[in-house]
């Protein structure tokens, strides 16, 4: 009953780890360089990752449930005034955490110091550094939250659907 509450626990600090590892160790060389190879080597590298996972986890998909407060289906059609229309907890729970997610995503590269940094490192890299900033760092920083991110949504879409070795792969192609 715990499996994905402590899965989320463990993996802020994992995919963490994992996400500043791949761009100090990979990715970080293929910023200067065309779209085209930026994706070639992105795609290369989830293909790596994919098989490591197979070679850890094995092929089949591994079921998780989701806790047992949230099992079950919300009348949602009482909310609104209509009747018969009902949704799993879950799904809610997580639209809920994707919005979080979402919004303070937006709000931290949108309305700090950081963000507008790292925006305008994105813009232009050699003035940003002319004023003495380490967009680097700040890039590494951002690429760890981003796999974050990805590891949180992970771990919310299990209950979902069964996690498995190439589930990325369906992601992967589609945001390319």
């Amino acid at each position: 009953q715990w499996a994905v509450p402590l899965s989320i626990v463990m993996a802020i600090p994992v995919m963490l780890i994992i996400g500043i590892v791949m761009e100090r160790g990979l990715i970080r060389f293929f910023y200067r360089r065309s779209h085209a190879e930026q994706i070639l080597v992105t795609f290369g590298l989830a293909i790596v990752v994919q098989e490591i996972v197979k070679a850890n986890f094995g092929a089949n998909p591994i079921p998780v449930s989701a806790p047992a407060a949230l099992t079950g289906s919300a009348d949602v059609g009482s909310w609104i005034g209509l009747d018969g229309i009902f949704y799993p907890w879950w799904r809610l729970v997580y639209l809920a955490f994707a919005v979080l997610i979402i919004g303070l995503v937006v709000a931290f590269l949108r309305f700090t110091t950081y963000g507008m940094v790292v925006r305008a490192g994105m813009e232009d890299r050699q003035t940003v550094g002319f004023l003495g900033i380490d967009i680097q760092r700040r890039f590494t920083v951002v690429f760890g939250i981003a796999a974050v991110v990805a590891g949180l949504a992970g771990v919310m879409y299990t209950p979902i659907v069964s996690p498995n070795y190439n589930i990325g792969m369906e992601f992967l192609v589609l945001s390319f």
